[in-house]
């Protein structure tokens, strides 16, 4: 098991086991890396759009200098949506909500005129209410009407025009929830053929990625505007809603002779495919008041009712654009559905997701020791690569989003903590070689050992060695001139010259036996001439015993004490040894 799990193997794998439980709970960082890179695939490779197949009519800045500010009469807006279903609009939709009288129609001017104009008034009263001459055209031609959600229970008596059947679950548990609805004027929303949301979620970074299909308010499911858009323009009466209480939402069809099948998420989400913004999909709202417009703008097209003007657009991002009225997203929506190029989120992607992060892991973890420091790199750079290219292949060919982060942020953290524990483990090895051989070896051999710890063989080994034993002659007659102090003084003063010539010329110092010296050649480090080595280290001892000596004669004769001059005995053999750790498991001595 050690030697599995060895070498910071361990540390690497609770790195691993870590990332896992943060994948799992998707903390909002997290969530916003993750998404960030499904904006770079948008980014690379935008839906391509030969052609438009939604015109916004543009509320913009040209309209509004021509016509006047917004809100327009409705009777206007009842007269644009004539000229656009005469010119062969599908669909009509409003991002717009009509939630109060029209302040432009005449029986409600006349009723703001004050006493002295009662016969303009009664004229007035004579002319038709705006707001019942749009409600005859929406009875009459398909167009939906635009609703957005409420902070308080207001509107949850206003309920959806489509009906809504439910298959298996309540989806309810598993939509967006809202508290209530901001709709149209009730004479509206009783004539019109559809309503339907204009809300879309804006992650954590206000980026617009996906649009729900149905939200819940108030516990009644409510379709949005792209849904009722697609169903009025097929002339479908219903939904049907597929749920499954373990995994949340199946499906949406939009039920009729003509079925449509939508895929969306578990949370009824659609993910449309963005491309770039193009102007060709906008009709300054100015022509068609004027009737200046070009019929095959919209003939056989789904159309928005949207702004761009100062004061009245919505500004939003998405993953291809910056700023771009909140109406473009509704026709990018409606694009992708029409397409068949909505993006999608597999219900089984977090498994897969995790399944990578977990194999990439074990991958690196256990595949740093086989290849060796050198290929180590090449490992990390192709399992990275071999993610990022899966991923966008799913992307690329099946327009599945599959998040590359996960599994590569596991490879790198997973490589780094590896890095990381082998480094410590080898400066902690260098280290103890310091500690335990700092006095036995020269610093150039305890550098060269450190520098390359794989010259070092710990256990024992059979090698062929010269060893060293001095002596000092007559050491007990020196020993009664001197009190335990000063013989240790003058040991010491003897034996670091000799330390030192033996460590120059690359000697082990086994150990010190009282005056005696011990050490050796050829271990731990190998030395191809150890004997010469020796023999020089034998023959320049004697050179610096002859000089110490001198200089204990000159000293003592000074002090007037007697001297003795130090003799030493010498021996070298060379011959096969056994080397290494020698001792307990608690303490041992390299001998």
């Amino acid at each position: 098991m050690k030697k599995i799990f060895g070498q910071g193997r361990w540390l690497a794998l609770v790195a691993l086991i870590g990332l896992l439980v943060l994948r799992s709970y998707d903390p909002q960082p997290v969530q916003i890396l993750r998404l960030k890179s499904f904006d770079a695939y948008q980014t690379l490779k935008p839906r391509e759009t030969a052609d438009t197949l939604v015109t916004v009519i543009d509320l913009d800045e040209d309209s509004l200098a021509e016509i006047g500010q917004w809100p327009w009469s409705r009777g206007l807006i009842a007269e644009m949506v004539e000229k656009l279903t005469a010119a062969g609009a599908i669909a009509i939709g409003f991002d717009i909500v009509f939630a109060e009288p029209d302040r432009l129609s005449p029986p409600r001017l006349a009723d703001a005129l004050p006493p002295q104009y009662a016969e303009i008034a009664a004229q007035l009263r004579q002319l038709p209410d705006t707001d019942t001459q749009l409600a005859n055209v929406l009875a009459k031609t398909p167009t939906v009407l635009g609703q957005t959600v409420a902070d308080d229970t207001r509107g949850l008596a206003v309920k959806p025009i489509a009906g809504i059947a439910k298959k298996g679950a309540d989806p309810a548990l598993f939509l967006q929830r809202y508290a209530g609805l901001v709709h149209n004027l009730p004479l509206l929303e009783a004539h019109a053929v559809g309503s339907g949301l204009f809300n879309y979620s804006t992650d954590g970074d206000n980026v617009v990625r996906r649009v729900p299909a149905m939200v819940s308010i108030g516990g009644q499911v409510y379709p949005t505007l792209s849904m009722e858009m697609i169903r009025v323009a097929a002339g479908l009466p219903n939904y049907v809603v597929d749920t499954a209480l373990d995994a949340g939402i199946q499906s949406i069809l939009v039920q009729g002779d003509n079925p449509i099948l939508v895929p969306t998420d578990a949370q009824a989400t659609l993910w449309p495919h963005f491309a770039k913004r193009t102007m060709a999909r906008y009709l300054s709202a100015r022509e068609v008041v004027t009737g200046t417009f070009d019929p095959a703008r919209i003939e056989n097209k789904l159309v928005i009712f949207g702004a761009s003007a100062a004061g009245l657009r919505d500004l939003r991002t998405t993953p291809v654009d910056a700023d771009i009225p909140g109406v473009e997203v509704h026709a990018q929506l409606l694009e992708s559905m029409l397409t068949d190029t909505l993006l999608s989120r597999p219900a089984d992607s977090v498994a897969i997701e995790m399944l990578l992060m977990l194999a990439c892991g074990l991958l690196i973890i256990f595949g740093m020791p086989l290849v060796g420091a050198r290929w180590t790199l090449v490992l990390v750079v192709s399992t990275t690569a071999a993610i990022i290219g899966y991923a966008w292949y799913q992307f690329a060919e099946y327009r599945v989003l599959i998040d590359a982060t996960a599994p590569v942020m596991a490879t790198l953290v997973v490589f780094m903590v590896g890095t990381y524990a082998s480094y410590a483990s080898e400066a902690a090895q260098r280290r103890q070689i310091r500690n335990t051989f700092a006095f036995y070896l020269s610093p150039a051999m305890v550098d060269r050992l450190a520098s390359d710890p794989n010259q070092l063989k710990l256990g024992g080994e059979t090698r062929d060695m010269t060893l060293l034993f001095t002596d000092v002659r007559g050491f007990t007659t020196i020993s009664e001139m001197f009190d335990a102090q000063g013989l240790t003084a003058f040991m010491n003063r003897y034996l670091t010259p000799m330390t030192d010539i033996a460590l120059a010329h690359g000697a082990y110092i086994d150990k010190y036996i009282g005056d005696a010296i011990m050490a050796f050649w050829n271990a731990p480090l190998d030395d191809a001439e150890h004997v010469r080595h020796a023999c020089q280290t034998v023959l320049d001892m004697r050179t610096s015993l002859i000089a110490l000596n001198e200089e204990l004669k000159a000293e003592a004769e000074a002090s007037g004490k007697r001297f003795i001059p130090i003799n030493i005995g010498m021996g070298l053999n060379t011959g096969p040894c056994v080397v290494g750790n020698m001792g307990s498991t608690q303490k041992f001595n390299y001998s």
